[in-house]
């Protein structure tokens, strides 16, 4: 079991091999997966007959990505409670070297189906890999260490979705008649990852005992009845899971604001997006500095309250420079919102059911992403309120949200201005969460 006799800060973090060989992990997980979807989308509009056909099968590609994670999330959570989270960690990403094969024949083949069949296996090897790479952290690091770990690894995911996005629409426009070269490129990826992900250091198996339910859903029912007994754990999955149904429906209503709004080439409206993820990524970074070596839940009052206010500017600009500007300080905000919470369902969790924990939370994370598109679809398609609007109720919302955090958990707040102030000395991995209630 890690403990804090270890030096802690970033560096130490960096310096540490397995640690580095995770990141590198997750990160060409995430950067392939980001590859091959933005080669499907751009590819299934290419290839559809027409206009409408191509928004179908784009709309199409989101939901085949969402899928596996509502139905495969109770075998993600078992498998890791069961197993060492370590081997799940190397066997899981190892099919992503069969998938990317498949892959690389759906792409020769030019077939739309089995384009959307691999995306398909793709998220689905991501939600096996999800609750094993949130759930290994406090298992090979000190809590001490947790929410800078954290911090690194929502900047690496964020920083792979940009340059995956980016790279899979420069791969497409270069060798779109090429298929076995951008297949060559994701299998070597792929193979890459998991390479990386045999240094990562291995941990024992949690321990389980519990018959393993084939019923999914049945897994995700009991991890939701665990958690809601635990206000601190309800609490945080329900703030991740806010935090997933904002994200989901920001981006989308910003690709509307700059086609709709202020007129911006893809280009242009690419970089709001950009602004967006790179936010989220410092944000996050600031979060686990701030937190010095404790998992500090008062940043998450002070993270919801700077997105609502941003989001409310954000609402109130009409140029291309200030939609850039707020787009940033919203997601530098959500850093400073979800690292402490990612680290604090981490911590907390029991160790024999942090796996089950963390996929119920991944479920209800996709089911926040489902909500979004529903959201959008009411406030754009059905009431026809502008993207600016949208961005100003978000905003609103989420600001009240943080004025509710602070009325009914106020040493969440407390304790963080108290720390700081008194510059104390704090027990190594304490969280500042008021007792369950």
């Amino acid at each position: 079991m890690p403990t804090d006799s270890a030096p802690t800060g970033y560096l130490p973090l960096l310096r540490d091999r397995s640690f580095h060989s995770f990141l590198w992990t997750q990160f060409l997980g995430a950067f392939n997966d980001n590859v091959y979807k933005m080669i499907v989308s751009v590819g299934a509009v290419e290839l559809a007959a027409d206009q409408l056909l191509g928004a179908r099968y784009l709309a199409l590609a989101g939901a085949v990505f969402v899928i596996p994670f509502l139905l495969f999330a109770g075998y993600a959570g078992q498998l890791a409670d069961r197993f060492s989270k370590s081997n799940v960690l190397k066997i899981t990403k190892s099919f992503e070297i069969v998938i990317m094969i498949i892959g690389a024949a759906a792409l020769t083949m030019g077939s739309i189906p089995m384009l959307l069949v691999v995306l398909f296996l793709l998220a689905a090897q991501a939600n096996f890999f999800s609750p094993a790479k949130y759930g290994i952290l406090p298992e090979m690091l000190p809590p001490s260490q947790l929410t800078k770990a954290n911090g690194l690894l929502e900047l690496s995911t964020f920083a792979a979705i940009v340059l995956g996005s980016s790279v899979g629409s420069f791969l497409f426009a270069h060798w779109k008649g090429e298929s076995l070269k951008l297949g060559g490129v994701l299998l070597g990826i792929a193979v890459i990852g998991s390479l990386t992900s045999l240094l990562i250091r291995s941990v024992p198996a949690a321990g389980s005992k519990e018959p393993f339910h084939t019923n999914p859903f049945a897994e995700v029912w009991l991890g939701a009845k665990v958690l809601y007994a635990d206000a601190g754990l309800w609490w945080s999955v329900m703030g991740i899971s806010y935090f997933w149904f904002l994200g989901g429906l920001l981006q989308m209503a910003v690709i509307l604001l700059g086609s709709e709004s202020l007129h911006l080439s893809e280009t242009h409206t690419g970089l709001l997006v950009t602004a967006l993820a790179l936010g989220i990524g410092l944000g996050s970074i600031a979060a686990g500095w701030l937190s010095r070596d404790r998992i500090e839940l008062g940043l998450v009052p002070v993270g919801a309250a700077f997105m609502g206010l941003s989001g409310i500017f954000l609402g109130l600009t009409h140029t291309f420079n200030g939609t850039l500007v707020w787009l940033a300080v919203i997601g530098f905000s959500g850093g400073l919102f979800i690292v402490p919470l990612n680290a604090y369902l981490q911590e907390r969790a029991a160790p024999e059911q942090k796996g089950r924990a963390l996929a119920t939370n991944n479920f209800l994370n996709m089911l926040g992403v489902i909500l979004a598109s529903g959201v959008l679809y009411i406030l754009h398609d059905t009431l026809h309120w502008t993207p600016n609007s949208m961005m100003g109720v978000l905003g609103c919302t989420t600001l009240l949200s943080a004025l509710g955090i602070v009325k009914f958990a106020p040493s969440t707040l407390d304790s963080m201005v108290a720390w700081y102030r008194n510059r104390a000395t704090v027990p190594a991995g304490s969280a500042a969460l008021p007792p369950a209630e």
